[in-house]
């Protein structure tokens, strides 16, 4: 991680998974952060189900925030000012409260990019509560390889969907989405999109690469695309043949589930 004047994030982000760690509230395995999410309140709210699996046995999720908060979301390169720390104090009270009101923290570290130089150790935290919002990053991207188990996370995300309450009661935005980019953490207060952890690591991980590629270290770039494997005939001799493809656009425009 990056060190500054704006390291006021990643201390109350590292002083928050401490002492949830000190008190034996912190769930990292997959397997259970699954069975909570068969459970998810806000699914089962909306469906009226005992659980949240389809007839044929696959996870299905439903989010009371439908889409990402992007006027909401505030990136800084310094420290944050006065409005802006008071709100990650208010973020940092709020949790205390929730462990003290016997809550736990969920904790996944999962790797964006398998390039040996360009990959990221992504590190997200949620209440025990929002365990769908993991299943659906653990889907995502890649696992954390051995070596680099256990090590410092190269950057943190930390989710709070029910700040809304909190942040009334203390005249404070009812969703914030707060960036560090320098420090690499990212405060989502008021959301329970899946597409706020997406965006939020996604987003922080190219700064990675900005930094890298002006320091003259290479860089990455990331694209809005989907890749599949393709079966096709070759067009001399018939010969069926795998080939890769890339599909670029925006969302909803078919990267998914268009067929050749």
């Amino acid at each position: 991680m990056n060190g500054s004047s704006g390291a006021l994030t990643r201390e109350l982000a590292d002083r928050l998974e401490s002492a949830a760690r000190e008190a034996g509230k912190v769930v990292s395995d997959s397997g259970e952060i699954r069975a909570l999410a068969l459970t998810d309140p806000v699914t089962l709210q909306a469906r009226g189900a005992k659980d949240t699996l389809t007839s044929d046995g696959s996870m299905a999720f439903v989010s009371r925030v439908t889409n990402r908060s992007a006027a909401r979301t505030e990136i800084f390169l310094d420290a944050p000012d006065e409005r802006r720390e008071r709100i990650l104090r208010g973020a940092a009270d709020w949790f205390e409260r929730y462990l003290g009101g016997g809550g736990r923290l969920l904790v996944m570290d999962k790797l964006m990019g398998l390039h040996p130089e360009h990959s990221h150790h992504c590190r997200t935290i949620v209440p025990s509560e929002y365990a769908r919002m993991l299943v659906m990053w653990d889907k995502l991207i890649f696992d954390l390889p051995p070596e680099r188990a256990g090590g410092e996370p190269d950057q943190v995300e930390i989710l709070i969907p029910d700040w809304g309450h909190y942040a009334r009661d203390n005249g404070l935005p009812l969703v914030c989405i707060l960036v560090d980019a320098q420090n690499c953490v990212t405060w989502a207060l008021g959301s329970d999109y899946f597409g706020e952890i997406k965006k939020g690591h996604l987003r922080m991980a190219m700064y990675r690469e900005k930094l890298r590629y002006l320091a003259g270290r290479g860089g990455g770039l990331g694209v809005h695309a989907g890749g599949k494997v393709l079966r096709v005939r070759e067009a001399q001799g018939g010969e069926l043949v795998d080939r890769g493809a890339l599909f670029f656009g925006l969302s909803g425009t078919g990267k998914t589930n268009s067929r050749p």
